[in-house]
């Protein structure tokens, strides 16, 4: 654990010292507002045993996110192609646990990020540049089910937190359309080399049942997450 603190630190200053150097750099600056649909397919893994029999799964279990972001990404390019990205994003989409709910569990996402990186073309009307970057994302989901049949009613309630921390590639492309306008594009891979979740399951039938299971994140995941939108300042 001490490692991982150490880890997770370091990142939170490094996304702090982008942030200052993105504020005060000259040279090229880039401002973006764009859509992006990140999916995202993972492996977790139980930390506690629960005492209800309703989280009666396998010690390792699956998980897929799909959803939609809106996202700002300031982009800072100097003359000798070292290049600064720091972002990020609010978003909305699906989770599905095939172990915990039949049907997918709504959530919303934000994510903070930031990243350092090269850019090989840099012209009057065109960035394409790559960046190495990490960062943090926090995910909130739930889930409600219904069940009747007669005098018999079920209902189940399921809410979820996580916190993630992210890292991976992304490739920019800037091109110019007009004067003040150019299109942003964006695809980037990630990985959650460390992640914690937790979900509480609260069933209200002939008797009331509540249970609460912890989780974290196994580093075998993927998230890829194209994206393109408008930018200004080019």
């Amino acid at each position: 654990m001490s490692f991982i603190g150490c880890f997770s630190k370091r990142s939170f200053f490094l996304l702090i010292f982008l942030l200052c150097f993105t504020l005060f750099a000259e040279n090229v600056c880039v401002h973006s507002i764009h859509f992006s649909s990140p999916l995202e397919f993972r492996l977790l893994d139980k930390n506690n045993s629960p005492s209800r029999k309703y989280f009666d799964l396998d010690s390792e279990f699956n998980a897929e996110y799909y959803g939609a972001c809106i996202n700002y990404n300031r982009l800072v390019v100097r003359e000798s192609r070292l290049s600064f990205l720091l972002g990020c994003a609010l978003g909305a989409g699906f989770v599905k646990i095939p172990e915990l709910a039949s049907d997918y569990m709504f959530g919303e996402l934000f994510i903070v990020k930031g990243g350092v990186g090269f850019a090989p073309v840099l012209t009057e009307k065109m960035i394409l540049a790559f960046h190495g970057f990490c960062g943090f994302n926090f995910r909130f989901y739930d889930y409600t089910s219904n069940y009747e049949a007669g005098d018999i009613s079920d209902k189940l309630d399921l809410s979820g937190t996580e916190y993630n921390f992210v890292s991976g590639l992304d490739a920019v492309f800037v091109l110019k359309l007009g004067q003040r306008v150019s299109l942003f594009s964006s695809l980037g891979v990630s990985t959650i080399p460390v992640g914690w979740g937790n979900v509480c399951a609260k069933r209200d039938g002939a008797v009331s049942d509540f249970s609460e299971l912890s989780y974290k994140n196994i580093l075998n995941g993927v998230s890829i997450e194209p994206g393109i939108g408008l930018c200004f300042g080019f």
